[in-house]
């Protein structure tokens, strides 16, 4: 494509500001300066499968485009400590699931084990074993990859009931089946992609159809992230 150029340019300065701002034990935060300096006021436990994936993402472009990376070690020790962290601080291993409370709603509707954190950190998985295979450095992810064959069989089985894609089990154990735009998750996020027949699926469609019945606004001619549940006061 023509924008090729322009597209790297952009993806190797966001990638150099991520690796920049990285905390020394590999968290990244909700929001930074332009300094670097951390403004989070959430927790939002996504963005370290974010910043993971942003800089498997550039070493992926680079390599497609024949281009060297010169600080390559520090990239990967980057993307190790990412992962240590994520799984330290928000992987349970007995459910092999990621746990969260505010990555992208508020904790009343959030907290527990939603489909889109999930998501985004099995993207984070499959990105980090692309990155593995291309730099021969598989053996250097090898506790990732071995996280990623367990959770991987877990998430779909977990995140899909009645027939359709569900927003989060909740910290007791109980699933959440409210209408929530975080059902788009596996198609946000990729899952699947690499199958043509992911769009023609049972769970994809019925979880669209779904949102549309549950979520669209006739006035604004737009989805709502979420119903307001009037009785909740919390939400």
């Amino acid at each position: 494509l023509k924008a090729s150029e322009s597209a790297f340019r952009i993806l190797s300065e966001i990638a150099r500001f991520i690796l920049g701002c990285q905390r020394q034990d590999g968290y990244w935060g909700q929001r930074y300066g332009v300094q670097g300096d951390d403004k989070a006021i959430y927790r939002q436990e996504d963005n370290v499968a974010h910043g993971v994936a942003i800089l498997c993402r550039y070493l992926l472009a680079a390599k497609a485009k024949g281009i060297g990376i010169q600080r390559l070690e520090e990239h990967v020790e980057a993307i190790n400590r990412g992962f240590d962290y994520a799984k330290k601080n928000y992987y349970r291993n007995e459910i092999h699931l990621f746990y969260s409370t505010t990555s992208i709603h508020e904790s009343a509707i959030e907290e527990g084990y939603s489909i889109w954190v999930n998501y985004a950190y099995l993207l984070m998985l499959r990105l980090m074993e692309r990155v593995g295979r291309e730099y021969g450095l598989i053996e250097r992810f090898s506790e990732a990859m071995e996280l990623k064959s367990g959770f991987e069989q877990t998430i779909g089985r977990i995140f899909t009931m009645q027939g359709r894609f569900v927003r989060r089990l909740k910290p007791n154990g109980e699933i959440d089946l409210r209408p929530d735009i975080t059902l788009l998750s596996p198609f946000f996020f990729g899952s699947g992609m690499e199958r043509d027949d992911f769009v023609d699926s049972d769970e994809f469609r019925n979880s669209v159809k779904f949102i549309v019945q549950t979520l669209w606004d006739p006035d604004l001619g737009m989805l709502q992230r979420y119903l307001p549940f009037i009785e909740d006061p919390h939400t």
